[in-house]
């Protein structure tokens, strides 16, 4: 995924390797971009998560192509590889969230497929890890069938685009969502004919990922966010949190992506984000102690 500033390579036949951890730019979104990119590069993190949004990336914009190949120098010169999220709830309807979607009405449907077309084609520019998108909700009576018809016509055609131009996909399981389990993606993924560029993102935002789910779905799994803001006091830190599926994904022969999210909550600080990335680091290599393990 992405070019791995590590240089370890991303897939490791019978290796244990660490996840890559990620930061969602948004966290640092009363910073210039440039800025922001500066500090997660300075702290050590290996991606950052980047919205094709409102900001940073506007897939509208009149000088995308050159804004595209500035930000990919800048990624390259600092060593941080890229994951690209079309999570901007209100890009394309400024009074409705996540709509239009790709269950929508022809016309709706098709804006958001032009959307994750052009999320797509800036993903190949950036040389991103994965493009990562949701499916939307149905609309109230829509019956199951028609859903389902509208879904994997839209994700086929963004597949299509994703084969040609060498980027992974990875829906992303949220509440509320059509797709929203991992039963649900595995039914996906079957009825589009199990397409390798097609990935599964994970987030903490509802119930705790256990391990039994990310085994189950690991041949897919991509990505794995956790909410962002600092934790109530008594709750547990983000390297707790995560303790549980690290063994499990020591067993997969890619580098997942572990990500702190943030887009929800309002700006964080660097600080926080130094703190973030030590928890997560702690809970790794404990992990890999307690089994024997080296990094």
């Amino acid at each position: 995924m992405g070019k791995p500033p590590t240089g370890i390579p991303e897939n490791v036949p019978g290796a244990s390797v660490s996840p890559r951890f990620g930061f969602g730019a948004a966290g640092l979104a009363d910073h210039r971009l440039p800025d922001a990119l500066s500090v997660l590069a300075d702290l050590g993190y290996d991606v950052v998560t980047l919205a094709v949004g409102h900001w940073p990336i506007d897939p509208w914009a009149d000088e995308l192509r050159r804004e595209v190949e500035l930000l990919s120098h800048r990624l390259d010169r600092l060593g941080l590889g890229v994951v690209i999220t079309t999570a901007s709830r209100y890009l394309l309807d400024s009074w409705h969230a996540d709509v239009p979607s790709l269950l929508s009405g022809e016309h709706g449907r098709e804006r958001r497929v032009r959307l994750l077309l052009r999320a797509v084609r800036i993903a190949a520019d950036l040389d991103a890890g994965a493009v990562v998108f949701r499916c939307g909700t149905a609309p109230a009576g829509m019956p199951a069938r028609t859903a389902w018809q509208r879904l994997t016509e839209g994700c086929s055609r963004v597949l299509e685009a994703a084969e040609h131009d060498d980027v992974m996909l990875a829906l992303e399981l949220s509440p509320g969502m059509f797709i929203r389990t991992c039963g649900d993606f595995e039914d996906l993924a079957g009825r589009l004919g199990h397409p390798d560029r097609l990935g599964l993102a994970l987030d903490d935002s509802g119930d705790q990922p256990s391990a039994d789910t990310v085994r189950r779905v690991l041949p897919s799994l991509t990505q794995i966010t956790l909410a962002g803001p600092p934790v109530p006091p008594g709750q547990l830190s983000l390297g707790t949190r995560l303790a549980p599926v690290l063994p499990v994904l020591r067993e997969s022969p890619r580098r997942i992506v572990v990500s702190i999210g943030s887009a929800e909550h309002g700006a964080l600080t660097p600080q926080y984000a130094k703190r973030a990335l030590a928890g997560l680091r702690s809970a790794f290599d404990t992990t890999c102690s307690a089994d024997g393990i080296g990094r």
